[in-house]
């Protein structure tokens, strides 16, 4: 079985026939252009709404915490990796980098990991 490409291909040039396939195909790939569009703003929300999700539990877990044990302060620490690619990316990495030094007494992160991955346990358990 040939496809409606290879069998444009095999028409003579100028012809009827050859014509109709070619708008044909050209209206197929518009539709194809359009679904793909669609598809990758479908997982894109997905992709946004799942993020969310998580971020919200993150930053409301971090605040029960600070809470709890009577934080002064909690503020973001990433990871001080900049190997990178291209010199955009690592002005980005230097550019959000937010904690320059902190103290690993002050270091809650596992404590937030460990409530989280306890909750999901609990959650998973009563499924």
């Amino acid at each position: 079985m040939i496809d409606l490409d290879e069998e444009t291909q095999l028409l003579d040039l100028g012809s009827e026939t050859r014509k109709k396939n070619e708008d044909m195909l050209e209206r197929k790939n518009v539709e194809l252009e359009g679904y793909a569009k669609f598809a990758e703003r479908q997982l894109l929300r997905r992709y946004k709404d799942f993020f969310e999700k998580i971020y919200d539990e993150v930053v409301k877990k971090v605040e029960g915490i600070g809470e709890k044990e009577k934080y002064d302060l909690i503020i973001k620490k990433e990871e001080p990796e900049l190997k990178s690619g291209q010199i955009s990316d690592l002005q980005f990495k230097i550019g959000i980098r937010t904690v320059l030094y902190h103290s690993k007494a002050v270091d809650i992160t596992a404590s937030i990991i460990e409530h989280l991955n306890s909750e999901y346990s609990k959650e998973k358990n009563k499924k």
